[in-house]
C-alpha cells in the first residue's frame, strides 16, 4: 500500500496600499470697496419782501362804567326783586325807579347794553388845484435876396487926366459906365487891347470936344479892355461881376400860452 500524502501549502499575500489624500483649501478674499460720493447741494433761499400798506381808521370808543344800581346795569324793562331799584314801567307806579330810568328807559322797550360805544368817522376830502402854464414861442426868420439897383460909374477920358483916371473899374451887370472927355482933343472909346479892336460892343466912334460923353451898359460878366484909337496909350479895363444881391431878413415871433387847471 502506497500512501501518498499531498501537502498543500497556501500562501496568502496581503498587500496593503495606503492612499494619502491631500485636501487643499483655497480661500479667496474678496475686497469690497465702498465708494461714497458726496454731493453738495447749494441751497438758495429767496426772501420775498412784501410791503403792505395799511390804512388805519381810528375809532374813538368811550366806555362808561356804570353802577350796578342803574338801568344801564340792570337793563330796561327788566324786573328782579333782588335789585335795589327797578327799570320796568311799573317802577314809575311804585316809585322805585333807578336814577337813570327816565334817561335810558322811559321811552325804550329794549334792553340797554352796559357799554356804550361811540364811533366817530372823519373824512377829509382834499382838492388839489394844479395850474400848468405852457408858453410856446415860435420865431420865423425870412431872408429875401434883392438885387442892388444899377449904378453909374464915371471915367474922365482924355490926355489931360491920363495920370489920374482909374485904369481898372469894377461894376456889376446892369451898371452904366460913363466916359466924359476931359480935354478938347479927338478921342474914341474902343473895345480891345494893344491897339487891336474887338467886336464886343464898346465903340464910341470919334468924338471931339471938352465935355463930350459916351455911355456903355454892362450886359454880361467878364473883363472888358478898351483904348483910344487916336492915342493907344490911353487905355483901361472894366471888370463886370454878376448882379449883387442884398439879403433882407425879417423876423416874426409868435407866443402861445396854454393854461390847464385841475
Amino acid at each position: 500500500t502506497t500512501t501518498t500524502t499531498t501537502t498543500t501549502t497556501t500562501t496568502t499575500k496581503t498587500s496593503t496600499s495606503t492612499k494619502t489624500t491631500t485636501t487643499q483649501t483655497t480661500t479667496k478674499a474678496t475686497s469690497t470697496s465702498t465708494s461714497t460720493k458726496s454731493v453738495s447741494v447749494a441751497s438758495t433761499t429767496t426772501t420775498k419782501t412784501t410791503v403792505t400798506t395799511t390804512t388805519a381808521t381810528t375809532k374813538a370808543t368811550s366806555t362808561t362804567k356804570v353802577s350796578a344800581a342803574s338801568c344801564a346795569a340792570i337793563g330796561c324793562n327788566v324786573f328782579r326783586a333782588t335789585d335795589p331799584c327797578h327799570c320796568d314801567k311799573s317802577c314809575v307806579t311804585y316809585g322805585d325807579c333807578c336814577v337813570d330810568y327816565s334817561t335810558l328807559c322811559a321811552a325804550s322797550t329794549s334792553t340797554s347794553s352796559m357799554t356804550s360805544t361811540s364811533t366817530t368817522t372823519s373824512t377829509t376830502r382834499t382838492t388839489t388845484t394844479m395850474t400848468t402854464t405852457k408858453a410856446t414861442t415860435t420865431t420865423t426868420t425870412t431872408t429875401k435876396a434883392t438885387t442892388r439897383p444899377p449904378s453909374t460909374v464915371t471915367i474922365p477920358w482924355g490926355i489931360a487926366t491920363l495920370d489920374t483916371f482909374p485904369t481898372t473899374v469894377t461894376v456889376n451887370v446892369g451898371d452904366t459906365v460913363l466916359w466924359v472927355w476931359s480935354d478938347a482933343a479927338l478921342h474914341t472909346v474902343t473895345g480891345g487891347a494893344n491897339g487891336v479892336q474887338d467886336s464886343r460892343g464898346i465903340a464910341s466912334g470919334f468924338l471931339i470936344g471938352l465935355g463930350s460923353t459916351y455911355t456903355w451898359v454892362a450886359s454880361a460878366p467878364g473883363t472888358w479892355p478898351y483904348f483910344c484909337i487916336a492915342h493907344p496909350y490911353l487905355a483901361g479895363t472894366i471888370i463886370v461881376n454878376s448882379p449883387a444881391t442884398q439879403a433882407t431878413t425879417s423876423t416874426a415871433t409868435t407866443t402861445t400860452t396854454t393854461t390847464t387847471t385841475t
